[in-house]
């Protein structure tokens, strides 16, 4: 009698047992979630740093502003640089939509789109190259950026840098 209820004891503390053990794994499956997130958002932030930046170098710079200034001027190789720029910041669209879809983010692509279109086809150089590419994307992205590219002057670049060259010179 003795050894049937010292195994029934056994019994229920082996379920105790396995039943810590599950809250265990999901308590570290939520670490992990929570982790993997954190990564997926930082790795999202730094891609968007990454495109920031490359107009910051010299050379890329002054073949930004030749492409804003003037467009006509560009050569084979400075229009690869700027495709290579541009297709960039679409795929980034296309990344953002990706972790916006999988709950990672919490701005939609729309969101993403309507804050950031301005700073990349605010001149005819980029409205060219759009017109010229769009095919290669996602329907649903086109529609977007199509609709937030008419609130965008075509103009607003280089009017942005004349009035910072007015501004200076008074």
């Amino acid at each position: 009698m003795k050894v049937g209820k010292i195994s029934e004891w056994l019994q229920v503390i082996g379920s105790f047992g396995v039943l810590a053990g599950l809250i265990l794994v999901a308590l570290q499956i939520q670490q992990n979630t929570v982790l993997v997130r954190a990564e997926l958002i930082s790795n999202d932030y730094d891609a968007w740093i990454s495109i920031d930046a490359s107009k910051q170098s010299e050379r890329f710079a002054s073949v930004l502003a030749k492409s804003i200034v003037n467009p006509q001027a560009l050569n084979a190789a400075e229009i690869l640089e700027l495709d290579g720029y541009l297709f960039t910041y679409i795929d980034q669209l296309a990344r953002d939509r990706a972790l916006y879809d999988l709950g990672v983010i919490g701005t939609s692509v729309e969101s993403q789109i309507s804050a950031s279109l301005h700073d990349f086809f605010g001149n005819q150089f980029a409205r060219v190259w759009w017109e010229e590419t769009k095919w290669k994307f996602g329907p649903d992205i086109v529609e977007i950026i199509d609709r937030e590219m008419e609130k965008i002057s075509v103009t607003q670049d280089i009017d942005y840098i004349e009035r910072i060259k007015a501004t200076l010179s008074e």
